[in-house]
């Protein structure tokens, strides 16, 4: 649950977002029918563009919003518990679905080997627009979303469902583009088109590039990044 005073993001980040079991492998496993492997200890993580993505950009010192949907059950609760480890306020835009299954990943990651995932999709599948309110976007000047192509829901009857339009906008659309657009004169850049978000994003580029190019400083990590230690470690080493 988000608080009405909750601080607002620069971007949010929504979609897909998983559990990643990853088991320590010494050797490629012998995965035939009827055999045991034994393995390592497993590593838990927050996989997906959500986990992925939107964790990168919090050890970065961006102000982020982590919006995604898992179930009411085990690895619900430790994915929550993961990621509340970095900063329990980015648990607050996740949405727990009861009755659904977490989505969960076990990555086989041999050594000198390229990784195979096991996935189990779960709650991706029924994550829609109406997953993405306008509470969980307040304040944010970006939204990244990840992986349609594994969010059935998404993807389903062409993709059809738009945030902040009622329901059946998307089909009208479409028919109407079919029926009087599609190979057509008429098929052009029009007044309906929203190119608002490009423009944001032009914005937020142009901004950062002006400020590198009109300062002498150098650009610094925040002061309590773990990349800012790990920079200053490495120039201590190279004096």
């Amino acid at each position: 649950m988000i608080a009405p005073d909750a601080p607002s993001p620069l971007v949010v980040v929504a979609g897909h977002i998983c559990l990643d079991i990853i088991p320590v492998l010494a050797e490629e496993p012998d995965l035939r029918p009827g055999s045991l492997v034994e393995i390592g200890p497993a590593a838990l993580s927050a996989g997906g563009p959500v986990g992925n993505v939107g964790l990168a950009l919090h050890r970065l010192g961006v102000p982020v919003r982590l919006v995604g949907k898992i179930g009411a059950d085990v690895f619900g609760r430790v994915l929550l518990d993961v990621i509340r480890r970095r900063d329990p306020a980015l648990a607050d835009g996740m949405l727990v679905a009861s009755g659904e299954t977490t989505s969960y990943s076990v990555v086989i990651s041999p050594p000198g080997l390229d990784r195979t995932f096991l996935h189990c999709a779960g709650a991706n599948h029924t994550f829609g627009a109406a997953d993405v309110s306008v509470n969980r976007l307040r304040g944010a000047r970006i939204l990244h979303f990840g992986y349609p192509p594994v969010m059935r829901r998404l993807y389903a009857d062409g993709g059809v469902e738009y945030i902040g339009r009622p329901q059946g906008w998307g089909v009208e659309r479409r028919r109407e583009f079919l029926r009087n657009r599609y190979h057509k004169p008429l098929d052009e850049v029009d007044s309906s088109w929203d190119l608002s978000g490009a423009v944001e994003d032009m914005e937020a580029l142009f901004k950062v590039g002006l400020g590198l190019a009109t300062t002498d400083a150098r650009p610094q990590w925040r002061e309590k990044s773990e990349f800012r230690r790990a920079r200053e470690e490495l120039l201590k080493k190279r004096r």
